[in-house]
């Protein structure tokens, strides 16, 4: 009897070590190129339309959603300056130029939430910038034409040129 829960024990042991659980299903695979994913208001954003912009002095980078009838329905916007070391982050909410985009298109107008100095709250981060533009991003942007806000979590994008 001993021996059989010494054996019990060693093999819930050794399950646990091993990194058996729910969290070791889920693999851990980076972006490809164009794509971009984010937890917004806490249900899922992807999209596998994301390009970057090169300006300048900045990286705008945009993604967007398409409904039913494939036209816009929701639509990411980030601008972040360029930086020369990488890895590199913006506090959005203290940066000049900064911003973080939350649009949900009709067909009048964009209601948008809006991220950026002095207005809400976020941070950007430019991991890579070659061959795509690589990074991470969250924040809490306000809505421009009323009350509420938008949570964005978890939020990754690898943008191609």
């Amino acid at each position: 009897m001993n021996f059989k829960i010494v054996s019990i024990l060693f093999l819930g042991l050794s399950l646990f070590v091993s990194g058996c659980g729910p969290n070791s299903i889920i693999p851990d695979v980076p972006l490809k190129a164009g794509e971009m994913q984010a937890t917004v208001n806490g249900g899922d954003f992807f999209a596998s339309d994301v390009q970057v912009t090169d300006g300048t002095t900045t990286y705008f980078i945009a993604a967007s959603i398409k409904d039913k009838n494939n036209s816009d329905s929701v639509v990411i916007h980030i601008l972040v300056p360029k930086q020369t070391t990488l890895p590199y982050t913006i506090n959005v909410g203290q940066d000049d130029v900064a911003v973080i985009d939350y649009c949900i298109t009709t067909p009048n107008a964009c209601i948008t939430s809006r991220a950026k100095k002095g207005v809400g709250s976020g941070t950007v981060k430019i991991t890579d910038v070659s061959p795509t533009v690589q990074g991470t991003f969250s924040g809490t942007l306000p809505s421009e034409t009323g009350s509420g806000s938008v949570t964005i979590t978890n939020g990754a994008f690898n943008a191609s040129f």
